[in-house]
């Protein structure tokens, strides 16, 4: 069975049971996370569901218990990303439902959260990627109100990270594929603002990274042939999300 297919039965049944073993003992944290994430996973039904109403409902009682855990114990890095996700969560939801402002406030929110995380360990790479991707995730909401120069600051800002990433480990392809996708994004903003020489030259590095990732993992996996040969292939969606695609 799908996950969806299960239903939310028993999902509702394990929140009812979190959120009595947290009446009884309120300052247990533990108990306080495991209800916090039942509310995570009914939430995440109801999104699949498109039931955007339900979902937000349960992602802000997840909200609430993440941060009741922070006051708890300010110190704990854990539940800290705990409270990133939950304000994440939400603003996925706004903006389904093209509440921008309400989704920047969210995306914001959880950036700064990760940024400290960030700061606290700077070679953490699951850190990185996730300030990586909320500075995208702030991006595109500027970008959809119109607030270009903006939106083009946080791609930047992502570039630094992926770039940084990249420069440490260069054979991880999908840190490779990452910075390419940033790099088209890059190209977009540059485009839209009016600088066709800086877009064509974010594009360039695009593809390039795409065919040196393309031209890595043949090199790792081997040939009978003779010769190689690489495309990139487009579906008139590269940019949205972005994907490379090679071809041998």
């Amino acid at each position: 069975l799908t996950f969806e297919a299960t239903g939310s039965t028993d999902l509702e049944e394990s929140l009812a049971l979190a959120r009595m073993l947290v009446e009884r003992n309120p300052g247990d944290g533990e108990r306080l996370f495991g209800l916090g994430q039942s509310h995570y996973w009914v939430a995440y039904v109801h999104l699949r569901r498109r039931d955007l109403e339900a979902a937000l409902h349960h992602f802000k009682a997840y909200l609430d218990v993440a941060t009741r855990l922070t006051a708890m114990d300010p110190g704990r890095a854990d539940w800290r990303r705990e409270l990133a996700y939950a304000h994440s969560n939400i603003g996925s939801v706004l903006q389904e439902r093209h509440d921008l402002a309400g989704a920047l406030e969210r995306f914001t929110a959880c950036l700064t959260i990760q940024r400290g995380l960030l700061a606290a360990a700077p070679r953490d790479p699951e850190l990185e990627q996730t300030v990586a991707a909320s500075h995208s995730l702030v991006a595109f909401v500027l970008k959809s109100l119109g607030r270009l120069n903006e939106a083009l600051e946080h791609f930047r800002a992502e570039a630094v990270i992926r770039e940084r990433m990249v420069a440490r480990d260069g054979a991880n392809a999908n840190w490779q594929r990452w910075l390419s996708v940033n790099h088209s994004y890059i190209g977009d903003m540059l485009a839209a603002l009016g600088d066709p020489a800086g877009a064509l030259a974010r594009y360039q590095k695009a593809i390039g990274d795409g065919l040196l990732r393309a031209a890595t993992e043949e090199d790792a996996h081997g040939s009978e042939q003779n010769g190689c040969a690489f495309a990139l292939l487009s579906d008139g969606y590269e940019n949205d999300p972005a994907y490379w695609d090679d071809v041998r």
